[in-house]
This record gives C-alpha cells, sequence and structure tokens, in this order.
C-alpha cells in the first residue's frame, strides 16, 4: 500500500486537479484509496500555493459525486449478487460492503447522508442505496450534503498541517467520528430549535396564547411566587402564604395572610 500511496501522491503533483478528480472518484466509486491520503496531500499544496481551495475542493466535490453514482448505478442494476460475485476484482471485500449495508438497514436514507464522514463507510455507502432503488435525486442531495463538509474539512486540515499534514494518516479515523458526533449534536440542537419555534407559531396562531402584557404580568407573578418561596425556605417568612393581585394595567403589592 505504500508503494500505492507514492504513486498516488506523485500524480497529484504532477496532475493537480485532475488528478484529485480521478482518485476521489475511485475511491467513491468503492476502490478504497483513503480520501485522508488525497485531500490531505491536496490541502498541503494549497499550503504551498501549488493549488487553490476552490479549485482543490471543486475537484474533490466533482469526483466524489461522479464515483458515487457509478457505484449506485452498479448497486442498482447489477444488485447485491453481482457486487459479491465481481467486487474482489477491484478491491472491493464483501466485509465492507456488509457494514455499508447494515447502517443502511439501520439508518436508511439518513445513512447516506452520515457515512459520508465516516471511515469505510463512506466508501461503500452507494452501493446498499443502489440495492434499494434508492431515489435518484435524494440520493445525490445526500450525498452532496455530506461530503461536502467532509471534504472541505480535510482540505483545510492538510492546509493547516502543512508539511505535517500525513499526520492525518494516523488519525483521520478518529477525526471522522468526532466530526460526525459534532455534526450529529448541531443537527439535534437545530431541530430542537426549529420543533420550539414551529411550536410557538402554532399555538400563538391557535389564540390560546396570552398577549404580550398579559405574559409580561404572569412572568412577573410566577418571579414573585419564586421569590416569596425562597425566603420561606429561609424561614424568614415562614407559615405565610403570598397571594398575588393583579388588575387588568397594573400588579399590585402582594398581601400575605396566615
Amino acid at each position: 500500500m505504500e508503494h500505492f500511496s507514492t504513486l498516488f501522491l506523485d500524480f497529484i503533483a504532477s496532475w493537480g486537479y485532475v488528478a484529485v478528480a480521478i482518485l476521489m472518484a475511485a475511491e467513491n466509486a468503492c476502490i478504497p484509496i483513503p480520501s485522508e491520503l488525497i485531500l490531505g496531500f491536496a490541502g498541503y499544496l494549497i499550503f504551498a500555493d501549488q493549488m487553490t481551495f476552490a479549485g482543490a475542493l471543486t475537484a474533490g466535490m466533482v469526483g466524489g459525486m461522479a464515483g458515487s453514482i457509478f457505484a449506485y448505478v452498479i448497486g442498482h442494476k447489477g444488485g447485491r449478487t453481482f457486487v459479491d460475485k465481481y467486487g474482489h476484482y477491484f478491491f472491493v471485500k464483501k466485509s465492507h460492503v456488509d457494514i455499508a449495508q447494515n447502517w443502511f438497514d439501520k439508518y436508511g436514507l439518513k445513512a447516506v447522508f452520515f457515512s459520508r464522514m465516516l471511515p469505510v463507510v463512506r466508501t461503500f455507502i452507494s452501493l446498499p442505496a443502489g440495492f434499494a432503488h434508492v431515489d435518484m435525486k435524494k440520493f445525490l442531495v445526500l450525498t452532496f450534503a455530506g461530503s461536502l463538509p467532509w471534504t472541505a474539512l480535510i482540505l483545510a486540515a492538510g492546509m493547516m498541517l502543512g508539511k505535517s499534514w500525513q499526520i492525518m494518516l494516523s488519525y483521520g479515523h478518529t477525526a471522522s467520528l468526532i466530526f460526525v458526533g459534532v455534526c450529529a449534536v448541531v443537527i439535534a440542537v437545530m431541530y430542537i430549535r426549529h420543533r420550539r419555534k414551529k411550536t410557538f407559531v402554532s399555538v400563538r396562531r391557535s389564540g390560546r396564547m396570552p398577549n404580550k402584557r398579559k405574559s409580561h404580568f404572569r412572568f412577573a407573578e410566577m418571579g414573585f411566587f419564586v421569590y416569596l418561596s425562597r425566603k420561606n425556605r429561609n424561614g424568614k417568612i415562614a407559615n405565610k402564604k403570598a397571594a398575588v393581585v393583579m388588575t387588568k394595567d397594573e400588579m399590585v403589592r402582594p398581601t400575605l395572610s396566615s
């Protein structure tokens, strides 16, 4: 593999963006070439002013999408039987396809998005999507959405590491898992905020939520009861009950009764 790695690096150094596109197409077409090797070295070349970030990103995405479409078509037309029978001629291991298949069976279309950032799975996930005859448009959208941040991240990491870019070959898999975890948290937070906003708007339109002025008094009332309850726990107004009397336009001071 080390010999092949040297050939790939020489290919990228000589052919630039074309080589990045071809190798990324091969990687996404289920030929196990580490994207950390391709994009990490491209990031170094950006650092060395031999490439631009936009150019490398475009080449990586074009190649990645082309390879993904090719693998999808193979899975769609040939099916699992074809891949199991002839895949070994192209270095496709049945165990790797099984891993991708398990992810797809468990998470469905979401796996097409998230797996683009995971080691091994990202290379083979297009096959089970093809086996399942997933809608082509949805497949393309999810593939693009998942591949873009990963491609940009690896290029940026290689650019920042500079001459030490090969560190990525050792820690790339760990970085993938961390990146997916961060993405999952961000998406979960965005989803929760969206749901809360949607619920708020729905309740507001239904007329069940009080207007802003009444809400102000209600929050004031809640805050005052909390204040008195704290006092009560400290023993300063023991055995007292607090009552808040409110009018339409103002809030009257509370009265205390035994």
